[in-house]
């Protein structure tokens, strides 16, 4: 008798685990979700009119909001304070409200890694599988930090179900239940994916400005998918070595605004470096370009890529309209010179090739060589102090004559801005969420790199011979730096040392007399 109810309650779970769920079922479900408390309870946010922190998030009932900050519940212990703006603690809740609601202009989602394992239902969208669901609204602004458009069905299924807490929980089991079930009819070909329900209930087309901020993976087939759907994007912010199939999808010349975090960084597998052609990207956007940023993270681990020269001299062809340009360069060491200097002939290829440029914006690496190779350790032996930087190490000096350097070498119009920066400049929220580019396992090998970078930002001034106004920050605690040692850095020019006259009018001169008076020096 015993073994017979076995076998009945076995096949019971077997076809309730691979079919899919009627919807009175789920609903039942969802009621003894919200009667042992699944639902999640009302956190604390900053309301910056208040001047206070509050505990509403918006709930079906409350009026409608005009835009969408969401951040999933089970995010909040990685702290509110990076999300005081989340007006949504939930998907299903941002769900509800784009059913709802028709002047949502624009919908910033966050989801952090790991969303799979720690609420099953909330990764993807809470869409009807039959297709039917339609959002009202056309919003603006789409911003989505860590979604990834293959979702939990192809790149998590191996994890689950997880062990430990879920295996003794029933109401998570309920809810992993409900996940599978949504998801095997996919498997077998029967419905789309969550993704293209998404697609076909949210009108993108009046969407300008996109944000894929995405610590997942964009497919191929998504690409071509989510491109279809923009006709009217004009700003795109993207992230890793992926993106490059979803650039080139979109229609040619359509975008003016585009920025690249990490393009040198592939998500499969996960934080492996890619070679990558930007040819064939500059081909298809750079004649409708007008502004361009090309970043890398830099790590303690990594020194991130600099834009080689070939690629500088085609993107200057091919995109002759930008007046923007964020990039990565690396120092320069010429023959027969011991040290190694700035990059001053890709300074004047950058001056000289872009005749619409007037704000630039440079990063250089700060790890030296000798502290990148004992990335592992809190200290380096051998290698502390200013020896964990490498030389030259930025300063408003350097900045100052780069910016001047440019100036004078300028074809077309004037430069307006130069803004030299150095080390860590990742975002906070980023790393906050463990989103760092090379793995959460690096987060201690991170600890003397987290923070250390060096800002200066130059004005230009109108004028033939206008002055250039430098003013920076650095947060090393080196204090000033020697000017004869950062002579030596200098060098080499157009071929030509610089000379002592430089040495003497910078170190000695009425310029060293004006630094020491406004205190500019880092």
């Amino acid at each position: 008798m015993a073994w017979r109810t076995l076998i009945i309650l076995s096949t019971a779970v077997l076809i309730f685990s691979i079919s899919p769920l009627p919807e009175h079922l789920l609903n039942r479900l969802r009621s003894f979700e919200r009667l042992r408390g699944f639902e999640p309870q009302p956190k604390r946010y900053w309301d910056e009119k208040l001047g206070r922190y509050s505990s509403h998030f918006w709930k079906p009932g409350d009026p409608c909001p005009t835009e969408i900050h969401g951040v999933p519940f089970s995010l909040q212990p990685y702290g509110a304070h990076v999300f005081r703006d989340n007006n949504f603690d939930s998907v299903r809740d941002i769900h509800e409200a784009l059913l709802r609601c028709d002047a949502v202009q624009g919908i910033y989602l966050r989801i952090p890694p790991g969303m799979c394992l720690g609420e099953v239902a909330g990764f993807t969208w809470p869409l009807n599988p039959t297709g039917d669901d339609r959002y009202l609204s056309a919003p603006k602004i789409v911003s989505l930090g860590g979604y990834g458009t293959r979702g939990c069905e192809v790149v998590r299924r191996p994890l689950l179900p997880p062990d430990g807490w879920m295996r003794r929980n029933w109401v998570a089991l309920c809810s992993w239940v409900r996940w599978q079930s949504s998801t095997i009819p996919r498997w077998k070909g029967e419905t789309k994916s969550n993704f293209e329900l998404w697609l076909d209930a949210m009108d993108f087309s009046q969407v300008h400005t996109l944000h894929l901020n995405s610590s997942m993976v964009i497919s191929p087939e998504s690409a071509r998918l989510l491109a279809a759907t923009l006709p009217r994007l004009e700003t795109l912010i993207v992230d890793g070595h992926e993106s490059r199939d979803f650039l080139l999808n979109l229609p040619p010349n359509s975008l003016k605004h585009l920025t690249w975090n990490n393009m040198h960084v592939s998500n499969i597998p996960r934080w492996f470096h890619q070679k990558i052609s930007l040819i064939p990207i500059f081909q298809h956007h750079g004649a409708s370009l007008l502004s361009l940023a090309l970043h890398a993270d830099e790590t303690p681990r990594h020194s991130p890529p600099s834009l080689a020269t070939d690629d500088i001299q085609q993107l200057a062809i091919l995109a002759p309209n930008l007046e923007n340009l964020t990039l990565n360069l690396g120092r320069h060491k010429p023959k027969g010179y011991n040290d190694v200097i700035w990059p001053w002939d890709t300074l004047k290829l950058i001056a000289t090739g872009f005749p619409e440029l007037t704000h630039l914006t440079v990063y250089f690496p700060l790890a030296s060589p000798c502290r990148r190779a004992n990335s592992w350790r809190a200290v380096a032996p051998g290698c502390e102090g200013v020896k964990q930087y490498w030389k030259p190490i930025l300063t408003v000096r350097a900045a100052r004559e780069m910016a001047e350097y440019l100036a004078r070498h300028k074809k077309g119009r004037k430069l307006e801005a130069v803004t030299v920066r150095s080390g860590d400049w990742e975002e906070g929220y980023k790393k906050t969420l463990g989103w760092a580019k090379f793995g959460r396992q690096e987060g201690e090998k991170r600890v003397w790199f987290d923070g250390k970078k060096i800002w200066v930002h130059c004005v230009l001034e109108e004028g033939e011979e206008g002055r250039v106004q430098c003013n920076g920050g650095d947060t090393l605690g080196l204090g000033e730096t020697d000017c004869w040692d950062e002579y030596r850095f200098v060098g080499f020019r157009e071929g030509e040392g610089i000379g002592v006259d430089w040495w003497d009018r910078v170190c000695f001169g009425d310029e060293k007399k004006g630094e020491d008076a406004e205190k500019e020096v880092l």
